[in-house]
This record gives structure tokens, C-alpha cells and sequence, in this order.
């Protein structure tokens, strides 16, 4: 009994990590970038005028086909697409409407997926933007540190560290820097999650969490954990998801600079 016992808490402190800390910073992180990337848009627009496609468009794009190809594999039907079509609503840049089988729990299921995945191919991107251009801050190059006793420390040492190599004067001389900040800063507005996106993850979510407890009571009861699996193990585990939160962080930053350069600029017109 005290077996099972332990198997179960062992199953119950993993998920919780594993969802705590991957799942609610990265949707934390996402919706936070759709606050800041839509006000920077918005701005941008009221400025620049089309200009401001050059900036946005290539992160819609990939934000509404990432979209799209989640509803074909859970086998909603897309009713219409498109990339270009801005609205004060929230903000939105592009949509993708589609339909589904409300009595379907796959399909249902699929609406968590669907939503989350800007996140997904954003990352994607951006990861293979960074190995073909400044490799030295991906994972292969730069390890994680080793922090024995504080995960959190282990975090902003890292990023620390991918701050500095990302900001090295020997960068700025590299064609190749300023192209991953285009693409970074682009491609870093399609892993915003709108309110939308939000709207129908509630249910999947809680399958998805369900369906990760099942794993990790059949993992505990194979391969028993200690009681207190530490925050530290689950992000070193984690070490690319940890770079792509990393680049989530760089991209908000990003947009927060060129947010107030657009204020700043709006100022200067007015004293004119």
C-alpha cells in the first residue's frame, strides 16, 4: 500500500511540474506577447502604414498555417484562411475559421492543440533560424549550467549567459546577427496566443493533463522517482524547451524596445 502510495504522489509532483513549469510559462509568455506584439502592431500601422507588413506579415503567415495544419490532423474543417486581414478585435493580423464535431472528443481534444500551435511552429522556426545563423546560443554550444540546489538560478544563469554571446560586439559585425533579429522579432509575433486561441483549450487541456498523469503513474511505478523531483531536474531535462522559452523572453523584449521607439516617434510628430 505505501508503494502505490508513493507511486501516486511521485506521478502527482512530476505532472505538476512538467505542467506548472513548462505549460504555464510558455502560455503565460504567449499571451503576454500578444498584449505587447498587438499594441506594437496597432502603433506601428498608425505611423508606418504598410510599411508595417514588412515586420508583421512572415509571423502571421506562420502563425495561420500552424493553425491550419493542426486542423487537418484533428480533422476540423477549415471553412476560410487568411494572412492579411487586420481587425481592431483583439488585434488580429489573420484567421483561420473551421469547424468541428462538438461530439467528438478527438476533435475536441484538437482545439488545445490547434490553439497552442504558434507556439509550436514558432519555436520550431526561430530554433532553426538560430542553428543556421548564431549557433553559438543554441543547446549544442551552450550547455546548461550545472546549479545544484536552485533550478531558478540555474534559469538566469543561462539566460545570462545566452544574453551575452547573442550581444557580443563580435556579433554585431555578422550580416547573419541582424538577419535572426528580423526573424526572431518577425517570426517571435506568431507564438502570441490571442484570446481566441485561448477560448477553446480549457477541455483539451485537462485531457492532455490526464492523459501526462496516466504516463507518470506507469513511469513512477517502473522507474521510481524520489519524493521531491526538483525544479532543476525538470528544466535540465528540458533544455531545448528552455532555449525556446529563452527566445520567447528575447522576442518580448524586443517588441517592449520598438514599442517605445513607436511612442517616442509618435512624440517627435506631435511637437512638429
Amino acid at each position: 500500500m505505501n508503494g502505490l502510495w508513493h507511486t501516486a504522489v511521485s506521478a502527482l509532483e512530476l505532472t505538476a511540474l512538467e505542467l506548472f513549469v513548462l505549460a504555464v510559462p510558455t502560455l503565460a509568455l504567449g499571451w503576454c506577447l500578444q498584449v505587447v506584439s498587438t499594441t506594437t502592431q496597432s502603433w506601428g500601422f498608425r505611423l508606418l502604414g504598410r510599411w508595417t507588413w514588412l515586420w508583421v506579415l512572415p509571423g502571421v503567415v506562420i502563425h495561420e498555417l500552424s493553425h491550419a495544419a493542426l486542423c487537418l490532423v484533428f480533422f476540423h474543417r477549415i471553412r476560410s484562411i487568411r494572412f492579411a486581414a487586420p481587425s481592431s478585435a483583439g488585434g488580429r493580423m489573420g484567421y483561420v475559421l473551421h469547424t468541428y464535431n462538438s461530439r467528438s472528443t478527438y476533435q475536441r481534444v484538437g482545439r488545445f492543440f490547434i490553439g497552442a500551435a504558434p507556439l509550436l511552429a514558432g519555436g520550431m522556426v526561430i530554433y532553426a533560424a538560430a542553428l543556421w545563423l548564431v549557433p553559438a546560443i543554441t543547446p549544442h554550444h551552450l550547455p546548461f549550467p550545472v546549479v545544484s540546489s536552485n533550478g531558478l538560478t540555474a534559469v538566469g544563469d543561462y539566460f545570462g549567459q545566452l544574453l551575452d554571446r547573442l550581444l557580443s560586439p563580435s556579433e554585431f559585425v555578422r550580416w547573419e546577427f541582424y538577419l535572426f533579429v528580423y526573424i526572431l522579432g518577425t517570426v517571435g509575433g506568431s507564438l502570441s496566443l490571442s484570446a481566441a486561441d485561448l477560448r477553446g483549450m480549457g477541455f483539451g487541456f485537462l485531457i492532455v493533463a490526464g492523459l501526462v498523469l496516466l504516463f507518470n503513474l506507469l513511469l513512477c511505478h517502473l522507474y521510481p522517482l524520489p519524493r521531491l523531483f526538483t525544479l532543476l531536474h525538470a528544466v535540465t531535462a528540458a533544455h531545448r524547451f528552455t532555449f525556446v522559452l529563452a527566445m520567447m523572453t528575447c522576442v518580448l523584449m524586443l517588441n517592449s524596445i520598438l514599442l517605445v521607439l513607436l511612442y517616442a516617434l509618435a512624440w517627435l510628430k506631435r511637437l512638429r
